[in-house]
């Protein structure tokens, strides 16, 4: 049981939308928030499925015990939990794991939409 925040940072190309929305399907998570037009995108993702998606403001989640805001930007990538930018606001596609079970994030990662999608995790 997780829950997982979603911020762009700057738009997606279409080769970098291809190759995010290939990533997704690899962890069986939900690729459609990659089908628009690049722009950058905010999703909150429970479970595997969107359960909030916006491309162009802030977006929150609540369940249980954790309360989820994502915002972004050109400039800029957001990840509340509870609060607590727990993102890495780096250039590409930034994700934030939380497990519902432990009652705390797991990961913190990002991707280079724009160096063949590195992960970065420091």
């Amino acid at each position: 049981d997780y829950i997982v925040g979603i911020a762009t940072q700057g738009a997606l190309a279409t080769e970098g939308k291809v190759k995010a929305a290939q990533f997704f399907r690899i962890l069986k998570l939900d690729e459609s928030i990659f089908d628009g037009n690049g722009k950058q995108s905010a999703a909150i993702l429970k479970d595997g499925k969107i359960v909030s998606f916006s491309s162009d403001k802030e977006i929150q989640y609540q369940d249980k015990n954790v309360t989820f805001t994502v915002k972004s930007s050109s400039q800029q990538a957001e990840i509340f939990v509870n609060e607590k930018n727990e993102c890495r606001n780096r250039q590409g596609v930034n994700v934030v794991v939380y497990d519902k079970r432990l009652g705390k994030v797991i990961h913190s990662v990002s991707f280079n939409a724009f160096d063949n999608y590195a992960i970065m995790t420091e």
